[in-house]
């Protein structure tokens, strides 16, 4: 029986263009290592979800205003609830028929996407692998 890790990209701050490269790379490297110990990890992303996001970011009254306004519309046409969106990653984890629909790397709509070049590149996916263990040791 194997075990699986699901990571959603959850940013604090302005997002880095790099970030969902960075989680790609992360996920093939994490596969790399721990796969043959019947460890598994998928990159979700998350979309656009209903949250307190703007308010805990300390953005202005007006931004706080508009986001709880209009956020839930939007979350509910084209987005999520965090309530439905904490479904997709439990899915990806606990049912083993999820490792064989291919979403290692997939939306909040469980539409699996081409994970980015990174992927591929195993020297660059091995450093940013390097970079984020020393980042957790240091902690």
């Amino acid at each position: 029986m194997g075990t699986s890790c699901v990571s959603s990209l959850a940013l604090r701050g302005p997002p880095s263009a790099d970030a969902p490269k960075q989680l790609d790379a992360v996920t093939a490297e994490f596969n790399e290592v721990y796969e043959s110990k019947g460890i598994r990890a998928y990159h979700v992303f998350p979309g656009i979800v209903a949250t307190n996001a703007a308010e805990n970011a300390g953005l202005p009254w007006a931004a706080v205003a508009l986001g709880k306004l209009f956020l839930p519309i939007v979350a509910r046409t084209i987005g999520n609830s965090p309530k439905s969106y904490a479904d997709i990653p439990v899915f990806l984890a606990a049912n083993p028929k999820s490792r064989s629909l291919g979403l290692q790397y997939s939306n909040e709509r469980l539409k699996p996407l081409t994970p980015k070049w990174v992927t591929e590149d195993a020297p660059k996916r091995k450093l940013v692998w390097e970079k984020l263990a020393a980042m957790v040791e240091k902690k």
